[in-house]
């Protein structure tokens, strides 16, 4: 049986006093901003470089070269799709909350609502580190066989196990995000002791 999770309006969060961790993690690294900028920068230049060639040159490129219509059609289609990209990673976050009663998380704008794992819903919580690129292919919504991964940099995670079946969500506060569910384990049980009776 996979890993079930409940999905959550933000007005259905618990309250903030409640909160015991909270992490937002976005697409910052420089590195990935230079490439992504760069790949822009080049597909603008080809773009630009092309349509003044068959339009101001009047020198059409290929041996089947486009009217008018079509250089103008495709141009704005590329600068479109390329805008599209640059601002999609600008809005991206991945947001991760712990409170007692599980964790929340929410990739924004992948998911429009939190995904919540409840307690009884898992077997296992493991902080670890991981290869992103050997064990999931790369950062963000990755999928592999009964494995889910929710990353945006760095190598640190926490794989929520039930059975076979593996959530991994990425962090950069590794202790601070094990220490809440702890908290928040310790709450849970405590309160079903109490409420059993």
């Amino acid at each position: 049986m996979s890993i079930r999770f409940e999905k959550v309006k933000s007005s259905e969060l618990p309250s903030e006093s409640e909160l015991l961790f909270k992490e937002v993690q976005r697409f910052t690294q420089p590195r990935f901003w230079v490439l992504l900028i760069s790949i822009f920068i080049i597909q603008i230049a080809v773009v630009v470089f092309s349509f003044y060639e068959q339009m101001g040159q009047n020198s059409p490129q290929g041996n089947e070269p486009m009217g008018m219509w079509g250089v103008v059609v495709i141009t704005f289609w590329i600068i479109f799709a390329m805008s599209l990209v640059f601002a999609l990673f600008l809005v991206l976050r991945l947001e991760t909350r712990v409170y007692r009663d599980g964790v929340y998380f929410i990739y924004f704008p992948f998911h429009l609502r939190y995904r919540k794992i409840s307690w009884d819903a898992i077997d296992e919580v493991l902080g670890r580190k991981y290869k992103p690129i050997v064990e999931y292919g790369g950062w963000g919504i990755r999928w592999r066989y009964k494995s889910w991964a929710y990353t945006v940099s760095g190598k640190n995670g926490v794989e929520f196990r039930k059975g076979d079946y593996k959530i991994l969500i990425g962090t950069q506060k590794l202790n601070d995000f094990l220490s809440a569910l702890g908290k928040a384990q310790e709450l849970f049980l405590a309160e079903g002791y109490v409420n059993s009776k």
